[in-house]
C-alpha cells in the first residue's frame, strides 16, 4: 500500500509540473474554440445497483450578439433507455438489444434531475419541463427545457448547477455496463447548440437541440471539462483529456481529468483493464483492453499513427497531447467502434481469417472522427454526410494506401480494397434514393439512410477527387479544416470552398460543371450511370457512280474509302458529370473525347478513319460514383480469355472459401 501510495504521489507532481510547465491545452494555453459551454463534474460510479451521483457546474456563454435568452436547453441522453415508448426506441436506435431481460431484470436506464439553481440562489427545479421539439412524443425525456430566472444577455455569461442520478443500462447502444465494464458516454445533463441568426440555416436565433432519434447522433459546443472520476480503487479508468491526478480514498480512487477545447466528455472503467502505451509525435497513446486482446496492440497502435500521419498531411495537425483507445471485452462488443473526443473504442476479435483488417479499419475510422466529428463538430443530427462520409472517404484512403485495402489472403487469392468495400455497400443498399445527403437523417426511416451518409458521401468525395486531382483535393481540406475548425461548418461552407479553390485553379467553366455535380450529388438523389451503347464500324468501300463527268467509276480500280466510322454514348442515369472516353482504333492509336456528359445520347464520329477497336468511359476511374462500371467499355471483337482466367480464378476463390467454412463447423 505505501508503494502504491508513494507511486501516487510521485504521478500527482508529474502531471502538476507538467501542466505547470506545458499547459497540456488546458486553460493555461491559449484557447483554441470559444469555449462556449464548458462543464466541471464530479461523478461517483457505484459498481452495486449500477449507478451515477452527480454534481456538475456548467458555465455557458450567450454567443449572440444580439439575443437575449431566456431559457437552456438540455440533452439528457440516457433518458431514451428509460422504456420502450422513448423516441429513440420507437424509431429503430442501432444496437439497442433490448429484449425481455430488461423487464425481468430492470436493466433499462435513465437521468433523474434532482436539483437545479444558478449562481444567485435561484432554484429553477420547478422551472425545468421535458419537451418534444422534434415529434410531440411526450414519453420521450432527451430535451430538458430550464426556464431562467434572469436571461443571458447577448455575449454574456451564466453559471448553473445540477445535481443528478442516473441508473447506469446494460450496454444498449454504445453506453452502458457489461458485467463490470462500463463505458459511460452521453452520460450527463449536456447542452444543446444555441445557434446565433446567421450561423448555419438559423434565420434567427434559437437553440438546435434534437430529441434523441435512433439515427442520428450529437451536436454540441466546444469547452472545457474538469472531471472527477471517482471509482472503487481495483478499477482502471480511461477518459477523454488528460489525466492530471489520482487521489486514494481508502477503497475509492478518485481520478481527475481536463480536456479542453473539445465538444464532449467521455470515459470508461473496469477492474480487468490491461494498459499499454505508445507516442507518436508529441501524442502520448494508450490502449486499455483486456488480457485476451493485447496482442493486437501493435495493430491499434499503427492504425492510429498511420491515421495520424495521413491526416497531418492531408488536412492538419492533431492539437491534443493524448489519444486513448479501448477495445472493449466480447461482452462489450456493443461499445466498439465509436468516436469521442480524444477517446475512440475499435474492434478486436479473435479467430478472424489472417488479412482481414476489421481492426485496423475500425481503428483508422475512428481515429479520423478526431477531425471531422470533433474538431470540425458539424451537425450530425442534420448533416450527417459532412462527418461519417468525409470520415469514410479518408478512412479508405488511408487503408488502401498502408495496407493494401480492408482485406488481402494469399491463400483466397482476393484482395478487397476500402473504397471498393465502401463503394459497394453504398450501391448495395435496399434504397440508394431513400434521401439526398442534406436531409436531417433523424427525418429518414429507411434503413439505407447508413450506406447513403457514409457510402455516397464517400464515393462523391473521391469522384470529385478524380475532376480535380488529387493535389487540389489536398488543398480543398486544407483551406476547409484550417478556416472552420472549431467553428460548426455546414455543407454550403465546404462547397463555397471547393468553389473558391477549383476557380482559381482551373476557371470559371470547369468550376461551374464541378459545383453543378456536387449540388446534384448533395441535394439531389439522381444516380449517375453512363454506357458505351455500340461501335459502329463499316468496311472501306470503292468510289462508285459518276463524280467528274459522265461515265461511272470504274470500280475495279478506283481507290477505297475509308468510312465514318462512330461509338455511341448513353447517358442511363440521371445525374450528370463531365466525363472522358477513350477511343482506340484497329492501327493502335489512341484519342480521347471530353463531354460535358449532360445529353441523353453522345456520338462520335471518326470519318475516313480506322476502324474503331474500343471505346471506355473514364478510363482512369475519376467518376467513382458510376454506378455501374461493366458498362463503361465496349471492344468490337471481345477477347474471351480474360473472361475465362476470371472465372477460373472465381471459382478456386469460392472453393477456398467453402474450404474455410468447413473448418469452423
Amino acid at each position: 500500500m505505501k508503494t502504491t501510495k508513494f507511486k501516487s504521489q510521485i504521478l500527482t507532481v508529474f502531471c502538476t509540473v507538467g501542466i505547470f510547465l506545458f499547459g497540456f491545452n488546458l486553460s493555461a494555453q491559449t484557447p483554441l474554440s470559444s469555449r462556449t459551454a464548458s462543464y466541471d463534474i464530479d461523478v461517483t460510479l457505484h459498481p452495486a445497483d449500477k449507478t451515477l451521483t452527480a454534481r456538475q457546474t456548467v458555465i455557458w456563454t450567450n454567443p449572440s450578439p444580439r439575443d437575449t435568452v431566456g431559457e437552456l436547453r438540455f440533452h439528457v441522453y440516457l433518458n431514451a433507455f428509460k422504456n420502450n415508448q422513448s423516441t429513440y426506441i420507437k424509431t429503430g436506435g442501432a444496437f439497442t438489444g433490448i429484449g425481455e431481460e430488461y423487464d425481468e431484470e430492470c436493466l433499462w436506464g435513465f437521468t433523474e434531475v434532482r436539483k437545479i439553481t444558478d449562481a444567485a440562489g435561484n432554484d429553477l427545479t420547478g422551472r425545468a419541463a421535458y419537451i418534444q421539439p422534434d415529434d410531440n412524443n411526450e414519453a420521450d425525456q432527451t430535451v430538458l427545457q430550464v426556464l431562467l430566472r434572469q436571461p443571458v444577455m447577448p455575449g454574456k455569461t451564466i453559471e448553473i448547477f445540477i445535481d443528478w442520478r442516473a441508473k447506469i443500462p446494460q450496454t444498449v447502444s454504445r453506453t452502458g455496463y457489461a458485467k463490470d465494464f462500463y463505458f459511460l458516454v452521453q452520460w450527463f445533463p449536456k447542452l444543446g447548440v444555441y445557434e446565433p441568426a446567421g450561423m448555419r440555416f438559423a434565420e434567427k436565433g434559437g437553440w438546435n437541440c434534437h430529441q434523441y432519434h435512433g439515427t442520428t447522433e450529437y451536436y454540441a459546443d466546444f469547452g472545457l471539462y474538469n472531471v472527477d472520476i471517482t471509482v472503487p480503487a481495483d478499477f482502471t479508468v480511461g477518459a477523454s483529456g488528460v489525466l492530471t491526478e489520482k487521489i486514494e480514498r481508502g477503497e475509492l480512487t478518485t481520478h481527475r481529468y481536463r480536456a479542453a477545447d473539445v465538444i464532449d466528455f467521455a470515459w470508461t472503467a473496469s477492474p480487468h483493464f490491461a494498459e499499454e502505451r505508445d507516442r507518436w509525435r508529441d501524442v502520448d497513446l494508450r490502449l486499455l483492453t483486456y488480457e485476451d486482446r493485447v496482442k493486437f496492440a501493435p495493430r491499434i497502435f499503427g492504425a492510429a499513427k498511420n491515421t495520424f500521419a495521413y491526416l497531418d498531411e492531408f488536412v492538419g495537425a492533431y492539437p491534443y497531447p493524448v489519444f486513448t483507445i479501448v477495445a472493449p471485452p466480447f461482452h462489450g462488443l456493443k461499445s466498439g467502434a465509436m468516436e469521442y473526443p480524444t477517446l475512440v473504442t475499435t474492434f478486436a476479435m479473435n479467430g478472424l481469417p489472417e488479412g482481414m483488417r476489421s481492426t485496423e479499419t475500425l481503428t483508422v475510422h475512428e481515429a479520423v472522427h478526431q477531425y471531422f466529428m470533433q474538431m470540425l463538430a458539424t451537425n450530425e443530427q442534420e448533416e450527417a454526410w459532412l462527418d461519417e462520409g468525409f470520415t469514410s472517404y479518408f478512412e479508405a484512403k488511408i487503408m488502401d494506401k498502408y495496407y493494401g485495402g480492408f482485406f488481402n489472403n494469399e491463400y483466397f487469392d482476393i484482395n478487397i480494397g476500402s473504397r471498393e468495400l465502401r463503394r459497394g455497400r453504398f450501391f448495395g443498399a435496399d434504397n440508394i434514393k431513400a434521401a439526398s445527403l442534406a436531409t436531417p437523417s433523424y427525418r429518414v426511416r429507411s434503413g439505407s439512410i447508413r450506406e447513403i451518409s457514409y457510402g455516397k458521401t464517400a464515393t462523391m468525395l473521391w469522384t470529385l477527387e478524380g475532376l480535380v486531382g488529387e493535389d487540389v483535393m489536398r488543398t480543398i481540406m486544407q483551406t476547409y479544416f484550417a478556416e472552420w475548425k472549431f467553428k460548426h461548418p455546414a455543407g454550403y461552407n465546404f462547397t463555397a470552398i471547393v468553389d473558391r479553390v477549383v476557380r482559381n485553379r482551373y476557371g470559371d467553366d470547369f468550376a461551374e460543371g464541378v459545383n453543378s455535380f456536387l449540388e446534384q450529388g448533395i441535394y439531389g438523389t439522381e444516380v449517375c450511370d453512363y454506357a458505351v451503347a455500340e461501335i459502329l464500324n463499316t468496311d472501306a468501300v470503292p468510289k462508285r457512280g459518276i463524280f467528274t463527268d459522265e461515265s461511272c467509276v470504274d470500280t475495279e480500280n478506283s481507290e477505297r474509302i475509308l468510312p465514318d466510322n462512330q461509338i455511341v454514348i448513353n447517358r442511363l442515369g440521371e445525374m450528370t458529370v463531365p466525363i472522358e472516353v477513350l477511343i482506340t482504333f484497329t492501327d493502335g492509336s489512341e484519342k480521347t473525347e471530353k463531354w460535358n456528359g449532360k445529353a441523353r445520347s453522345k456520338t462520335f464520329a471518326y470519318p475516313h478513319a480506322m476502324q474503331i477497336k474500343s471505346a471506355e468511359i473514364d478510363p482512369q476511374r475519376k467518376i467513382y460514383i458510376d454506378q455501374n462500371f461493366i458498362n463503361n467499355s465496349l471492344t468490337e471483337q471481345p477477347e474471351n480469355v480474360g473472361v475465362a482466367k476470371t472465372a477460373r480464378t472465381f471459382t478456386v476463390w469460392l472453393q477456398n472459401v467453402f474450404s474455410y467454412f468447413c473448418l469452423l463447423v
